[in-house]
């Protein structure tokens, strides 16, 4: 990705894009929770959480893409 403003190219690979999905998992100020609480087939927690991508919206994308490319929100 080449940034227009700075001029600076960006890459966006794996490792990247987790540490991105970590800091928004992290960020207080987060639109809303995108992990689940895994349940058995009776309904019982089995103290494991899994990403809900029906929650990840255009702004959750928008989030985790700029911590993974800036390591912070630069736009928006």
């Amino acid at each position: 990705m080449h940034d227009s403003v700075d001029g600076k190219k960006r890459e966006l690979n794996k490792e990247k894009l987790l540490s991105g999905v970590k800091q928004y998992l992290e960020d207080e100020d987060k639109p809303y929770n995108i992990l689940v609480d895994a349940e058995d087939s009776v309904g019982c927690s089995k103290g494991v959480y899994e990403l809900d991508c029906c929650m990840v919206d255009a702004t959750v994308a928008d989030m985790i893409i700029q911590y993974a490319i800036f390591d912070d929100i630069i736009y928006g």
